[in-house]
């Protein structure tokens, strides 16, 4: 692509003229000459043939001599002939190529006029040759030549108000030279000025971000290679100042015919505010959901699709469903309302579907619950600008609320069969309140009788007070001595009757007025609402209380942590968190119950709470989590607290239905003081320690401090996320395999003579090197991202391995291939589902696979464990317990667990030579599988002397470095199945 300018065209037209003036010239002369020539040799030839007759006729006449000198005078006349033809025809040409000359010349200066800037200037194009032709050709030119220097002045205007307006910087690259154009607005964007920046691409590349630098040079290759139709890229610039700014980069090459690029035009826009923004948007997406999931009521909110986008657990409280919130999101209402037990199930899905349809804001709808609780309903359709975008659902348990309505209507109820009798305290006074009469409700109320009240003062028979404050109201008998008309007083009153007895009241009073609209006295009606604000005292109290234990809830817990927080600030106090988890307190749920752990969270309430002062805070935060915060205590005194409160748990002997149970407690300790940050920041600090206490062997004391190698490592863990999610996307695991060889002929005679291998697992960093599972697996599993790698496993290995799982009659079969699982996995209700579609897909055997789980997570998962491990042997699968030896309580589960295999863990093996503790623990662990049925797999058997000792004892198989080593799975697989 070339751009013609005007000033090219003056130019070309300039050549054109000197062209055409010469090229007519030499035409014109060579014409004239040729003419000459023609006419010349025509009279020569005349003469001639004149002559020759004319001789012819007088030769027999002539003398040779008279001969010869005619012959001379008309050769002299000829010549004579010819010099005067030959002047005139070049007097002729001569005086027509100066009349042309003339006219082309003074093309040529118009031409140079033109070119100085004279646009205005035209020439005289009379006549009809082609100087009159050209004249036409050249006006017709500077004509177009002015239109297009107009057009082309209202283009660059265009451009340079557009390019202002944007407040965009201008980058021009030239590819054939290297040299690349910088605009002063890009400079400046950056805060240079125009001769701090070179023209060179060096300076845009080395001011990118390191982290962008690749994906920007990546996307740059592509577009020059024609893979992309427009060059576009976010990333980092720096800045002169020392920041980075965000740019939106865009760019388009022009090409040359073979389409290579030539040329690059683009420019960068600031977009470091809408960057900005986008956090911000981010971390307000981050505090909505957490207020969500802190609202009592249950909340669902849907996209235009009806795709739910943000539920909280209170939802799925609520409406009774087993599913965690999390595993909602993406599914529709409507399939999620199908698995809800409702009374009336198809009024109350038509319903749901009349709504979406209307899209009309609905509140207040009730429905009732097979389990017998009353739900209300309030609908929300999200409208922005106009344009449907979603809807909310909340659902709200108000169980509660209609127990008391329908308790205030019995009461109602019966109020008004009384009516005659007058349910509510009456008293009438004279014009200076002096009690004229009492009702019977009255007098028990103020534990008065009438008799004894006449005439006595209001104040005195009918003393109130301000229930809050528990002061007298001394102005009330003058407000009702004032009061023109009825009046209702607002305020939380109580009655203290005769008796000193305290009634909580509801008063209403109005003046007595005679026919002439004179005062004569006052009509007070009272009633006891004291039930009433006893409810509404408890709901107060409920709403800041765990209904289980009584003690305050995560609400109020983090309303007091925020009070400590702005106390810490303003008066420079220390205040001190802890955060406690008990310790194998599932055990004892998944073991006895929920109602036995209902009962020892209710009894550790207690125990607790007598163990801090009065002005101390102790919470129940959720589950088996317990929030204290200490007022005004250092370091040292929190820790002697925090040790009782440990020692008091691990102290504890839970006695439920004759099982003694124990159980430990994990204490985070974190300070409060002038620079903590949010109570979200500390709450984090003090979990973590908590996290570090249970790292470091449960039921122990963890401090949280700024360079502590235990927050280090929980922060690289959470940094490990990430990671591991790119890796299970850009397929950076590897499998590797190593071989279990079996050590007795017991084995071989009564199992097939195949292969026996363990399925291990590695991950591949930037450098390709190697990482082991030991690095990344704890994150994982904090972070409940192992259900994720085991899919992954469990499908790569199926597809490798289904080739080589049949008998093949010149290679040996892979009899066995164990695999390992994780607790996630365990709790994964869908995993059973997607075992059963891998094998179907595979068409793998399921008798050749084998499920390791360690004896921790099985004891830990012990009923879904069992239900895991039975419905996948019902298909053909076999079981291991692995690392055997290192669990809780090993022998006490072991008969209830359906498993095939022990594998000892390996601390108890790779000693067994020169330990007599472990020998005799693996000698017991293997007599007590034999016992069982179960064969036994020694790990970490690292030379033949530890192998012929473990043949020795009697074990099945050994699996360790001296066995063979770990090798990624193609290699293995490639060396025992070389065709």
């Amino acid at each position: 692509m070339r751009i013609t300018y005007p000033r090219d065209i003056q130019i070309n037209m300039l050549q054109r003229l000197k062209h055409l003036f010469s090229t007519s010239i030499r035409f014109r002369l060579t014409l004239g000459i040729a003419l000459i020539q023609i006419l010349t040799m025509s009279l020569f030839a005349l003469s001639i043939t004149w002559y020759q007759h004319h001789f012819l006729e007088l030769s027999h006449e002539l003398t040779h001599a008279t001969y010869l000198q005619l012959l001379e005078k008309m050769a002299g006349g000829i010549l004579l002939f010819i010099l005067v033809t030959v002047l005139i025809g070049t007097g002729l040409v001569a005086m027509f190529s100066h009349h042309l000359t003339v006219r082309l010349s003074y093309l040529l200066d118009a031409m140079q006029e033109i070119r100085g800037g004279q646009r205005h200037l035209r020439v005289d194009a009379s006549g009809k040759d082609e100087i009159a032709q050209l004249g036409d050709s050249f006006n017709l030119m500077i004509d177009t030549l002015s239109i297009r220097e107009v057009e082309l002045q209202n283009t660059r205007e265009r451009l340079m108000l557009a390019m202002r307006g944007s407040n965009d910087g201008l980058w021009d690259w030239d590819l054939q030279t290297g040299r690349v154009f910088y605009s002063t607005r890009w400079k400046r964007m950056l805060g240079y000025r125009d001769y701090e920046i070179h023209d060179t691409l060096d300076e845009w590349r080395k001011r990118i971000h390191p982290e962008d630098r690749e994906l920007a040079q990546q996307n740059l290759d592509w577009h020059l290679q024609g893979e992309s139709l427009q060059y576009e890229s976010i990333y980092r610039l720096h800045h002169k100042a020392g920041h980075y700014l965000w740019v939106l980069s865009r760019g388009v090459a022009l090409r040359d015919e073979e389409s290579n690029a030539i040329r690059m035009v683009g420019t960068h826009t600031d977009i470091s505010q809408l960057k900005e923004t986008e956090a911000q948007l981010s971390a307000t997406n981050s505090r909505l959901g957490k207020l969500i999931e802190s609202m009592h009521d249950g909340i669902l909110v849907e996209d235009e699709n009806q795709q739910i986008i943000l539920v909280n657990q209170n939802f799925c409280d609520h409406l009774g469903l087993d599913s965690p919130a999390a595993e909602l999101v993406g599914q529709s209402h409507e399939q999620v309302l199908e698995q809800i037990a409702c009374r009336e199930m198809d009024a109350f899905m038509h319903r749901i579907k009349q709504l979406e349809a209307e899209k009309a804001a609905c509140f207040g709808e009730v429905f009732s619950l097979r389990n017998g609780r009353i739900l209300e309903r309030d609908y929300i359709p999200i409208v922005v600008a106009g344009q449907f975008r979603g809807q909310m659902w909340q659902y709200g348990d108000i169980t509660q609320r209609k127990q008391m309505e329908v308790e205030l209507f019995n009461q109602k109820e019966r109020l008004l069969v009384t009516l005659d009798s007058i349910n509510e305290g009456v008293i009438a006074t004279d014009d200076k309140s002096r009690i004229e009469y009492l009702n019977p409700v009255a007098e028990q109320l103020t534990g008065w009788q009438e008799s004894h009240a006449r005439l006595q003062h209001l104040s005195r028979v009918f003393p109130i007070i301000d229930e809050d404050k528990q002061q007298a109201l001394p102005d009330f008998s003058r407000q009702i001595l004032e009061a023109t008309q009825a009046f209702h007083q607002q305020r939380h009153i109580a009655l203290v009757n005769a008796a000193k007895q305290q009634y909580s009241i509801e008063i209403s009073a109005a003046p007595i007025c005679d026919h002439t609209g004179k005062r004569t006295g006052s009509v007070i009606v009272f009633r006891d609402v004291s039930k009433a604000r006893e409810m509404e005292t408890q709901m107060r109290w409920q709403a800041t209380h765990d209904v289980l234990t009584g003690l305050a809830n995560r609400r109020q817990f983090e309303n007091t942590l925020n009070k400590l927080l702005e106390d810490a600030k303003l008066h420079q106090h220390q205040h001190i968190l802890l955060y406690l988890d008990l310790d194998q307190f599932k055990i004892i749920n998944d073991t006895s119950g929920h109602r036995a752990g209902d009962a020892l969270l209710t009894q550790l309430a207690t125990l607790l709470q007598a163990q801090i002062q009065e002005n101390d805070l102790l919470a129940r935060l959720g589950g088996d989590e317990f929030g204290v915060l200490l007022h005004d205590q250092d370091l040292n005194s929190a820790y002697e607290i925090a040790e009782r409160l440990r020692s008091v748990v691990s102290s504890l002997r839970f006695d439920w239905q004759g099982k003694i149970y124990t159980i430990g407690v994990s204490i985070g300790m974190t300070q409060i003081h002038t620079l903590s940050g949010a109570p979200e920041d500390v709450m984090s600090m003090a979990d973590i320690a908590c996290y570090a206490a249970k790292e470091q062997g449960r039921n122990r004391i963890h401090i949280h401090e700024a360079n502590d190698q235990k927050v280090l490592q929980h922060q690289g863990e959470m940094r490990w996320t990430n990671r591991i999610r790119h890796a299970l996307e850009a397929q950076q695991f590897e499998l590797y395999a190593q071989a279990i060889k079996p050590l007795t002929s017991s084995v071989t005679t009564t199992e097939t003579a195949g292969l026996h291998v363990e399925i291990l697992l590695r991950l591949h960093d930037e450098t390709d090197g190697i990482i082991c599972p030991d690095t990344f697996i704890p994150a994982a599993e904090r972070y409940n991202l192992m259900h994720l790698i085991d899919r992954w496993v469990l499908n790569s290995v199926f597809k490798q391995l289904s080739p080589f799982c049949k008998m093949n009659a010149t290679h040996p079969v892979l009899d066995v291939c164990a695999i390992n699982l994780s607790g996630d996995s365990l709790g994964d209700e869908n995993l059973l589902s997607y075992i059963q579609e891998l094998f179907t897909l595979y068409s793998l055997p399921p008798e050749k696979i084998c499920f390791e789980i360690t004896e921790t997570v099985a004891v830990s998962n012990l009923v879904k464990a069992t239900h895991f491990i039975t419905k996948l042997r019902e298909m053909g699968c076999r079981f291991a317990l692995d690392d055997f030896g290192t669990g809780l309580s090993s022998f006490a589960y072991l008969k209830q667990l359906p498993v095939d295999y022990l594998k000892i863990d390996g601390s108890f093996v790779q000693d067994i030579l020169k330990d007599e503790s472990d020998h005799a623990i693996v000698e017991a662990i293997n007599d007590i599988g034999q016992t069982l049925g179960l064969k036994t797999i020694a790990e970490f058997v690292e030379s033949p002397e530890i192998e012929a000792r473990l043949q020795a004892m009697g074990l099945d198989y050994a699996q360790g470095y001296g066995i063979e080593r770990p090798m990624a799975l193609s290699t293995w697989l490639k060396k025992n199945f070389p065709s």
